[in-house]
């Protein structure tokens, strides 16, 4: 939820695995959405659920993890984009996506720049996070 200011969220799906071993996979690029005070961003685990924010302005983000991440069975990862695959990699991925229908989008609309690397990488040394227990109860 947006408490105040302005981002752009660039959000994405994984789609297929490239080495799950060294953390790459294909995934689908969604187009950039902008977000202002008072709006709420949703992400769901099989929609737009890897996502990233870039501020436009001094920004405060309020945001609700159901069920919260425990570092055990629900992992927060990280990734980078890499826009530099292969062509016959892009195409043949867009084929399958076609072919299997398996993504959530209008594929009619989905073109092979969209098609992206996802690579994770390590948690930011400067990521900061305030982590307030929550029972489930609003009394």
């Amino acid at each position: 939820f947006m408490l105040a200011g302005a981002v752009t969220c660039q959000s994405y799906d994984i789609v297929d695995v490239i080495n799950a071993q060294k953390g790459q996979f294909l995934g689908v690029q969604y187009p950039p959405r902008d977000y202002t005070e008072n709006d709420a961003m949703i992400t769901l685990p099989s929609k737009e659920n890897l996502h990233t924010f870039t501020a436009t302005e001094n920004t405060s983000i309020l945001q609700i993890l159901i069920p919260d991440f425990d570092h055990k069975e629900r992992i927060c990862s990280y990734f980078e984009t890499d826009n530099e695959l292969p062509a016959d990699t892009r195409h043949n991925c867009l084929s399958n996506l076609h072919k299997h229908h398996t993504i959530g989008m209008d594929l009619d609309q989905l073109t092979i720049n969209d098609i992206v690397g996802l690579n994770m990488v390590p948690e930011p040394k400067n990521k900061v996070d305030a982590n307030v227990p929550f029972d489930g109860s609003l009394d």
